[in-house]
C-alpha cells in the first residue's frame, strides 16, 4: 500500500494526521489496482476511503459456501483397478 504525499490532504480532512500510526495494528481491507513498483506489488491509495478497517478477516469455510460440500475428514483409500475400469 502507497500513500503519496498528494493525497496527505485528503487524509487530514478525514482527521488521519498519520495513517502509518492510525492503522498500526489493525487488520484492514485495501480497495485498489494492483501495480508493480520495483518488482514489488502494491495499491496506490488516493483517498481515505480506500482503506476499512475490518474486526477479523472474513474467509468463509469451505463448507460454508452455498454448492460446496466439505472434504472428508479422511482421504478415501486406493482404488482398484476394476473400480476405474467401470466408471468408464
Amino acid at each position: 500500500m502507497f500513500i503519496g504525499s498528494g493525497t496527505a490532504i485528503a487524509f487530514k480532512y478525514a482527521k488521519i494526521d498519520d495513517p502509518a500510526t492510525y492503522y498500526e495494528g489493525k487488520t484492514i481491507r485495501v480497495a485498489g489496482r494492483v501495480t508493480l513498483y520495483q518488482e514489488r506489488p502494491e495499491i496506490a491509495i488516493a483517498s481515505p476511503e480506500q482503506i476499512q478497517i475490518v474486526e477479523k478477516p472474513i474467509v468463509p469455510s469451505r463448507a460454508s459456501r452455498p454448492g460446496v460440500r466439505a472434504a472428508p475428514a479422511t482421504a478415501p483409500g486406493p482404488r482398484s483397478a476394476r473400480q476405474f475400469r467401470d466408471r468408464t
